[in-house]
């Protein structure tokens, strides 16, 4: 029964395999011409370990030779697997064809050897002469069996009693032909080569990916450690310590550094949710906190209903990055997706002040995205009372801004030339009466009072002309109520007639 693996000699002395061989049998490959005689190889130890390859053999009374380099596959292995590396054409060669030369027997006097390759499709059995004793030749044909060779196709070499020892011989000059069949060859012989490094290449991606599976598995656990042990850093450190604004500011001209302010952010409760998520992405920015450490931070800033919502959401590990935290975040607390709030922003119409006013439209743009300045202008003018949009025509301004400064200031002269309500008749206080006195003891009475009603076309009656020298100009008073005068006498002593 063939072996899986083959054997190879370790521990080859190189210096002393150098020199001669012939090749007595092969299961030659491509390459080789198939009526070749006294065929041999010479090898040559160079100063750096590479040995030079000689390859010759004789057809037709023509020498046919090949060049290359052999050095060990393994460096550190005291194993005898070589590689074989030529240059085809020989006389230009550019294309490198590599093989595999490994020394399967090799007797204690260097003096025959048995060579294989690991896709056992060749077979050489070499001597120092140009022939091998039979006995010694069935011996080294028994051990390739035995490695798994079909020896049926081994084919004995031809060897002349003198075979040519110099390079004297014609060379073969059948042209560039004969090398580019030599080149197809080593190419065909070399894909035989193919599956087996294939499935060596295979079997060590199998082991590698097994490998991988069970670091992985390990760096998985590792990293699920790391996790919770972050995530609960976090917790503590968000619990037990204050947080502190960066310390970007820069330095002031005397070297001092100012501390930027320190921000709180406010509980959420549920109302204004998209004014409570600006404050807190400006906050969270501000203090340069990453996304991931939002979510773990946002707890300690939402109370009532909002902290049950959040926290039903983070036990069931429904938040995972911060953009779905502050779109389920718009979902629950933010308006019904039914409010037209466009709509309602283009029909918003001017129902008391411009302040007012001004408020609506800004709290209903914050609900819509992408409306131009000019629409949003268009708005605010289109609900203000006709006057003032009558005014604001004629002013034309270009700017929401500009619209709202405008349209107060005709607001305020429109209040200043309202005239105030005038009463129809002036009606005087009642006068006491005896039931309404109280008298004690040195109690004075009060002077009655009397009024005098004249149009204003008469002149002021002069009451001192009526021989009513008591009453003074200090005692009287005069009121103008449009067109009625009046005067008052205080005095008591006034008679009227």
């Amino acid at each position: 029964m063939a072996k899986q693996d083959m054997e190879v000699v370790k521990g080859v002395d190189l210096a002393r395999y150098m020199g001669g061989w012939y090749e007595i049998a092969s299961i030659p490959s491509r390459n080789q011409p198939k009526n070749g005689a006294n065929t041999r190889a010479t090898y040559t130890l160079k100063d750096d370990g590479i040995v030079n390859v000689l390859n010759e053999t004789w057809s037709d009374g023509k020498r046919g030779y090949i060049e290359g380099t052999a050095y060990k596959a393994d460096p550190k292995s005291d194993e005898a697997k070589l590689k074989v590396k030529f240059w085809v054409p020989p006389f230009m060669p550019i294309i490198p064809v590599t093989g595999d030369y490994w020394i399967l027997f090799l007797d204690d006097d260097y003096q025959y050897a048995l060579i294989g390759q690991p896709s056992k499709k060749n077979l050489w059995i070499l001597s120092r002469q140009n022939h091998l004793d039979e006995e010694i030749f069935n011996q080294l044909v028994e051990k390739a069996k035995g490695e798994g060779y079909d020896v049926t196709k081994l084919k004995k070499t031809t060897h002349t009693d003198l075979p040519p020892e110099t390079e004297d011989a014609p060379a073969d000059n059948k042209g560039t032909n004969s090398y580019l069949h030599v080149v197809v060859s080593l190419v065909l012989s070399f894909s035989f080569h193919l599956p087996y490094h294939i499935s060596k290449l295979l079997e060590s991606q199998t082991q590698s990916s097994s490998q991988l599976d069970v670091i992985s598995k390990q760096l998985a656990a590792q990293y699920e450690q790391i996790a919770t042990l972050i995530s609960t850093i976090a917790q503590n450190n968000a619990r037990t310590h204050q947080l502190q604004p960066p310390n970007n500011a820069p330095p002031t001209p005397h070297g001092l550094q100012i501390r930027p302010p320190k921000l709180n952010l406010p509980a959420f409760d549920g109302s204004n949710p998209f004014d409570w998520l600006f404050q807190a992405d400006q906050y969270f920015s501000f203090y340069n906190i990453t996304p991931p450490q939002r979510l773990s931070m946002i707890a300690f800033h939402l109370t009532g209903d909002a902290l049950s919502w959040y926290k039903y959401l983070f036990n069931n590990h429904l938040l995972t990055t911060w953009e779905a935290f502050t779109h389920a975040f718009e979902t629950r607390f933010g308006p019904s997706t039914y409010d037209n709030h466009q709509a309602a922003l283009f029909k918003l119409q001017q129902t008391s002040s411009i302040t007012a006013h001004q408020t609506e439209i800004e709290r209903l743009r914050n609900y819509v995205v992408g409306l131009l300045p000019e629409a949003l202008l268009n708005c605010f003018v289109s609900g203000l009372g006709q006057d003032i949009q009558q005014e604001l025509a004629i002013l034309q301004p270009h700017t929401i801004t500009q619209a709202i400064g405008l349209a107060k200031l005709i607001e305020d002269k429109t209040n200043d030339h309202i005239p105030p309500p005038q009463n129809s008749a002036l009606t005087a206080a009642p006068s006491p009466t005896s039931e309404t006195l109280k008298y004690s003891p040195g109690h004075k009475c009060n002077p009655p009072k009397f009024l005098l009603l004249q149009t204003g076309h008469d002149p002021p009656l002069d009451l001192r002309g009526q021989g009513s020298n008591n009453v003074s100009l200090e005692d009287k008073a005069y009121l103008h109520g449009g067109s009625i005068d009046m005067w008052a006498s205080t005095s008591g002593k006034a008679r009227l007639f």
